[in-house]
């Protein structure tokens, strides 16, 4: 590679490091720092289903797990590793679209740099980028079918909807599809084998298969504007489609709108949006230069305006002496809520047992103190499985002198289609004797 091509590719690694640890404040932080947690508790030998709630297969922890095993736990080796995937997956842009793939970059910055951030559904996207390339390069049909299985492996939701453009673009030619479906299912018979060796399974099938039910009927929430907008792009899709039945791109692109199910979220549409573009870059006649200068120069005006005037407006700060958490940006004033938190947290820490505390936050003062993660740390409706609730809940029956930290402001204001599970709270809270209290803390023991 000319050197010229390397440096394109580390300019791109730090703008997104600096992307994720500067100017992205405004993410959708608590399922960046879950899938943190979910990588964090793989790295420090927790089996996903059986030790801690997982919606997904859980490829993307374990890939992300390995530099957090290598070289310790704290927040920054995730977020480089992110801006590694992040730069890999212009290697393969480039490779499909030239230069226009500079414009994918500024894409990528709509809105507020959400779509970039480190979760099972970026690393999702990467691999249907990679799969694509391969489409177009008319490479092995039994690789392709090795990464509709990693999808699959990623998430299964994604993983199955990404399978029907093979049976669209190849249904009169079943050799090839069958060429594909060898490895996606001799991936899926590792896994479960994995599942069955690790006695993962049961846990697995309840949370991933029959608990969608209950997440599903507790998180969806159907019209809202980027489900109308998502419809839109769809139906740009099918029209483009009807024009061009042979072109790869609109089929995948297609089928991609399986990012926003069930959950029709801006981040989720971040990532719908991103695959959709993958099918008008084509359509973009600038010249190659102008499109890459265009897309550098307004990209970094995004991420400058984000932090400047968004993040300097709101005052934001580094987190300060926190383990595992050197470069977090926190609101000033929240970091000193959030350093008394954590005191609050240790005074109630013993040598056998520690707090647990019932809230969005849990996952933090897990990793802080690199304790084990465990089913309360990501306390949302529809993550424990079927009737997952009352799961928890018979749990909590069973706990003697236990002590819990629930963040009352968040469980007073949370509505009906919040993920935090109130009802759990709510249990632990008329069931218990409050001890102690701090701002918006209150402890509680149950005996």
């Amino acid at each position: 590679m000319q050197i010229r091509g390397c440096l394109k590719y580390i300019f791109l690694f730090f703008f997104f490091l600096l992307a994720l640890v500067i100017f992205g404040y405004y993410n959708n932080q608590f399922d960046s720092i879950w899938n943190y947690g979910y990588s964090y508790a793989i790295s420090i030998g927790e089996i996903p289903y059986r030790d801690f709630t997982l919606l997904t297969t859980p490829l993307f922890p374990y890939v992300f797990s390995i530099g957090l095993r290598l070289f310790g736990h704290d927040n920054i080796v995730f977020l480089i590793e992110q801006a590694i995937l992040l730069t890999i997956t212009f290697y393969f842009l480039f490779r499909i679209f030239g230069k226009k793939a500079w414009i994918m970059l500024l894409v990528m910055c709509f809105p507020f740099l959400n779509g970039i951030i480190p979760t099972y559904n970026y690393f999702a996207f990467f691999l249907i980028v990679v799969v694509i390339f391969l489409e177009k390069e008319k490479k092995s049909d039994y690789l392709i079918g090795v990464l509709l299985g990693l999808i699959f492996l990623t998430k299964q939701s994604i993983g199955v909807f990404l399978l029907i453009p093979t049976f669209l673009l190849y249904y009169k030619d079943w050799r090839k599809i069958v060429r594909r479906l060898i490895p996606f299912f001799v991936l899926l018979v590792l896994f479960f084998l994995y599942l069955i060796f690790t006695d993962s399974l049961l846990p697995f099938l309840d949370i991933c298969v029959f608990g969608l039910f209950d997440f599903t009927n507790h998180n969806s929430v159907l019209f809202t504007p980027y489900f109308f907008l998502a419809i839109g792009m769809e139906v740009i899709l099918f029209f483009l489609w009807k024009k061009d039945k042979k072109n790869i791109l609109y089929y995948y692109s297609f089928f991609c709108f399986s990012f926003l199910i069930p959950i029709f979220t801006e981040y989720h549409f971040s990532l719908f949006f991103m695959s959709f573009m993958l099918s008008i870059i084509p359509f973009i006649s600038l010249p190659d230069s102008y499109c890459q200068w265009f897309s550098i120069i307004v990209s970094f005006g995004i991420a400058l305006f984000n932090f400047f005037v968004i993040n300097s407006g709101l005052q934001t700060t580094f987190l300060q002496g926190v383990p595992n958490f050197k470069y977090y940006l926190i609101l000033k004033g929240s970091d000193q809520s959030f350093y008394r938190t954590v005191d609050l947290y240790e005074k109630y820490c013993t040598d056998e047992k520690s707090p647990i505390f019932l809230g969005t936050q849990a996952i933090y003062f897990t990793i802080i103190h690199e304790e084990k993660v465990d089913y309360f740390d990501i306390l949302n409706r529809g993550n424990y499985g079927y009737h997952g609730t009352e799961k928890m809940i018979q749990r909590i029956k069973k706990m003697e002198n236990q002590i819990f930290i629930v963040n009352m402001d968040k469980y007073e204001s949370s509505s009906s289609i919040d993920q935090l599970d109130t009802e759990i709270i709510k249990y632990v809270i008329d069931h218990s004797k409050k001890i102690d209290s701090w701002d918006c803390y209150s402890v509680f023991l149950k005996e």
